[in-house]
């Protein structure tokens, strides 16, 4: 009796605050993505799915493949030489290792699951699958002629999908063997854990194609958000503001560790500079490039990050970065990183922790507020969901969009008058001016 009172007084505590009625968003939001239709007519139809050929067996292609094949789906899995294959196989044993070591797989599993993935150095393999999903470098040259040499080897019904992370699909349709069977099906690293999957669809995309790739994605235990083409679709076009601010901020002089703390008091997973070495320094650097140029108005360039890469310093996957990895294989300072800094230094003055958090997240919110407005998603939910499971947008907050209604519009614009010297990264959206309520019916409680 004495333990049901401490825990009713317990729950009583936390029934009613905000962050308890922020996480009961999350979960009705997540339910509605769940009958979401995307965009999509109630005449589309989407097609059975026999089986799937990956494009690539790196870290994304690897994941991808063992998706499908964990899920019940052929799989095979194409790259230019054994060597690839083989580590892309040994990745896709790992999955199913870690899960047993849990036990949420079983050996048997295991077996099952290598009974239905197949590697290949041929794309000709490529002639029975339903769907081909392109997973090569983030480069739309290379990818354009990739397309090119599959349109004699698909089947003319096949769809086509890219995972690119950040390249218009529009544009790519045009190299594509059918546009209108050309899609996004981007995942998100690493693909195994993380449950979000964006489907984008190009100007010429049809609705059966995505129908088809949302209910492929929803059948591997995927959440897809179905969005309109635009540079960086919803959850990179968003973050990618937050990671640039983290460098600016590193170069007026805010330590590394200051702006990651900031943003994991914030409640994010990780601060931006350890997300940064550890999506690699090059891939945030084409990402931002393709993004900066599209958005040329309010991005500030930082070539530290093309300095960083030319030098060879990618991130933990060549052992330094912003910092380097010890022998231990844990990040800590790294000398060799201050002249690179010192090159590119701005200013050197000290920043409170709450400009730290304005400076990180109040660009994030704002681009998040014209993807609703651009109408890139249909839904407030989308991107608030979109966050949450792509980059771990601390769900307590119950998105960037329902943190926006919990601070209230006037104060985000309050707070953003403080930095109407840096420019338009800073200039409130029509949402912001207008006081847009996002979620109408959530009520801020405590």
């Amino acid at each position: 009796d004495e333990g049901l009172k401490i825990e009713q007084e317990v729950a009583l505590e936390v029934t009613g605050t905000r962050i308890s009625s922020n996480l009961i968003s999350v979960f009705f939001m997540n339910n509605a993505l769940g009958r979401d239709p995307g965009f999509l007519p109630a005449t589309a139809n989407a097609r059975d799915v026999k089986s799937v050929g990956v494009l690539g067996s790196g870290l994304m292609g690897a994941g991808i493949a063992t998706a499908h094949a964990r899920r019940g789906v052929p799989s095979v899995m194409v790259d230019v030489g054994q060597d690839r294959l083989a580590d892309g196989l040994k990745r896709a044993c790992q999955v199913i290792e870690g899960r047993i070591k849990i036990g949420r797989a079983t050996p048997q599993d295991m077996q099952e699951m290598l009974t239905r993935l197949s590697t290949s150095t041929s794309r000709a393999v490529f002639s029975d699958a339903d769907v081909v999903v392109e997973a090569i470098t983030e480069n739309e040259t290379l990818k354009k002629l990739a397309y090119g040499e599959l349109k004699s080897l698909l089947r003319d019904d096949a769809i086509l999908c890219s995972n690119t992370s950040t390249i218009s699909i529009t544009r790519m349709a045009e190299a594509a063997p059918h546009p209108e069977r050309f899609v996004g099906m981007h995942f998100f690293y690493p693909v195994d854990r993380m449950e979000l999957v964006e489907v984008i669809r190009g100007a010429k995309t049809d609705d059966d194609t995505v129908a088809t790739i949302v209910a492929l994605a929803k059948r591997i235990g995927k959440t897809p958000i179905v969005m309109q083409d635009c540079p960086g679709f919803l959850v990179n076009r968003v973050l990618l503001p937050y990671m640039n601010e983290a460098v600016l901020l590193l170069q007026e002089g805010a330590s590394m560790d200051d702006i990651d703390k900031a943003a994991t008091k914030f409640g994010m997973p990780m601060g931006p500079i350890t997300l940064s070495d550890l999506v690699g320094l090059d891939t945030a650097y084409y990402a931002g490039q393709v993004v900066s140029t599209a958005y040329a108005d309010r991005a500030k360039p930082t070539p530290i990050l093309g300095d960083l890469v030319k030098a060879g310093r990618l991130g933990n996957k060549s052992g330094s970065g912003f910092r380097k990895l010890n022998k231990k294989g844990k990040p800590e300072a790294d000398p060799d990183f201050a002249p690179f800094l010192e090159k590119h230094r701005t200013d050197n003055r000290q920043f409170s922790l709450d400009e730290l958090t304005d400076r990180l997240f109040l660009p994030m919110l704002l681009e998040a507020t014209r993807v609703l407005e651009e109408g890139i998603v249909a839904e407030s939910h989308h991107v608030d969901m979109g966050l949450i499971l792509g980059i771990g947008f601390p769900p307590f907050r119950g998105g960037i969009l329902h943190w926006c209604d919990t601070e209230g519009a006037s104060a985000i614009a309050d707070r953003l008058g403080k930095y109407a010297s840096l420019g338009k990264r800073f200039e409130p959206t029509e949402s912001i001016t207008s006081k847009r309520v996002f979620f109408p019916r959530a009520k801020t409680v405590g």
